[in-house]
């Protein structure tokens, strides 16, 4: 997880953050791994960009 961002409802979170996640508030994960996605959060440095939606 060292080179991915954690986005949740559109803010970048931590790795200690996002272990706290209670996977039952998780609505839909998508993983974005194409450069034009990462460039679009600024993680061109990353892997990838895990976009996190939690149930309302």
């Amino acid at each position: 997880m060292k080179n991915t961002l954690c986005i949740v409802d559109g803010k970048k979170i931590s790795e200690t953050e996002l272990k706290n996640i209670d996977p039952n508030n998780i609505q839909s994960i998508t993983v974005l791994k194409d450069e034009k996605s990462k460039e679009e959060y600024g993680a061109t440095d990353k892997d990838c960009v895990i976009w996190i939606t939690l149930k309302k």
